[in-house]
């Protein structure tokens, strides 16, 4: 991938003209040869912490899709502390907490779901997936409270 542009996908030449940021262009390449080993790297590398949110987002789907949950936590812990106020890395961390099903993990993915919801409280996703979390937890009055509102 790092080679001539006929090497490489045509969208690509099209990311890198819009988009070369050298790290960020190691995600894509990675991501397209499905090169897991490389995600390790980024992963540990001092300059994930400068990326924004969005390429945090997206690193993480590559984890979750090459299934390494140790990472992929890390990343949206990382990512979560960096931008408190991202809809998407709220509602992911707090998916991936509740789903868990362990009391601990879900009152903590609960905080985090509850942030997703203040941001966007129209949305039915966040709203069930909270309800979920109460579920867990054996709230019950608060789940059917969450899917009753999702419903609405």
């Amino acid at each position: 991938m790092t080679g001539a542009p006929s090497q490489r996908p045509g969208y690509f030449d099209a990311l890198y003209a819009a988009d070369p940021d050298p790290w960020r262009q190691r995600v894509r390449e990675a991501l397209a040869r499905k090169d897991w080993p490389a995600l390790d790297n980024l992963v540990t590398s001092a300059d994930l912490d400068r990326q924004p949110a969005a390429t945090l987002t997206f690193l993480y789907a590559a984890l979750w899709a090459s299934g390494k949950n140790v990472e992929q936590e890390l990343i949206l812990r990382r990512a979560q502390w960096k931008y408190p106020a991202d809809y998407w890395i709220n509602l992911r961390l707090g998916t991936d907490l509740i789903w868990r099903e362990s009391p601990n993990d879900a009152r903590d993915g609960i905080g985090y779901l509850r942030v997703a919801v203040a941001l966007r409280p129209e949305s039915a996703h966040s709203v069930m997936l909270l309800g979920l979390g109460y579920y867990h937890l054996g709230q019950l009055d608060q789940a059917i409270a969450c899917y009753r509102k999702s419903i609405e």
